[in-house]
């Protein structure tokens, strides 16, 4: 079976999402909007893969045909960002028998990008401060979410579900940068079968 390739900057939504996706879903619709930020995946996984006789650990999203897609710092995009679920779902207010319950999840949002290649007014600096507030305020919007850290210097903690090599790497050298804002999430939980 040969590699899909996705055609398009957007990838697909989920249809009819429930629950946890539907509310990562309706923050990747959001920051869709901004200007910069050249593809938002939703929810990734992290998948171990096998390279070179060394297992890695890599983010990637599900598109089909039984078909995983890795998003890690894609060179080919100027910027791109993605939702990493990095803990259990939690029931808040459990009441049996009831249909629609309150959960809460711990999220990170991963955003990369090349500074050069966004085209920015901001041409001699390293302007991530301006993108992060861009993040921010975009994010900030959503009541059911609390924002817990913002990352942007330390690609350990930014990138820390993943398998990769910082020396090597230089994910955070410039042109290249990149934020993680940690966070909780609280959704409706659909219980209907």
């Amino acid at each position: 079976m040969g590699k899909k390739i996705l055609t398009s900057d957007a990838p697909e939504l989920i249809t009819d999402p429930i629950n946890l996706d539907r509310a990562i879903q309706e923050i990747q619709v959001a920051l869709r909007g901004i200007e910069w930020l050249q593809i938002v995946y939703g929810r990734a996984r992290v998948i171990p893969e096998l390279v070179n006789g060394k297992l890695i650990e890599m983010p990637k999203v599900y598109y089909g045909s039984k078909e995983y897609l890795n998003i890690f710092l894609n060179d080919n995009k100027k910027s791109s960002a993605w939702f990493q679920v990095t803990g259990s779902e939690i029931p808040l207010d459990y009441a049996s028998g009831a249909k629609i319950q309150k959960y809460e999840a711990p999220i990170a949002l991963i955003v990369w990008f090349d500074l050069k290649r966004l085209q920015l007014d901001h041409p001699d600096f390293i302007f991530t401060e301006h993108l992060k507030r861009e993040i921010q305020n975009k994010i900030s919007r959503y009541p059911n979410l609390t924002i817990v850290r913002v990352w942007d210097e330390n690609a350990a903690e930014i990138f820390r579900e993943y398998t990769f090599d910082e020396a090597k790497d230089q994910f955070l050298t410039y042109p290249k940068g990149a934020l993680r804002f940690d966070f909780l999430l609280t959704y409706d939980y659909d219980c209907t079968l």
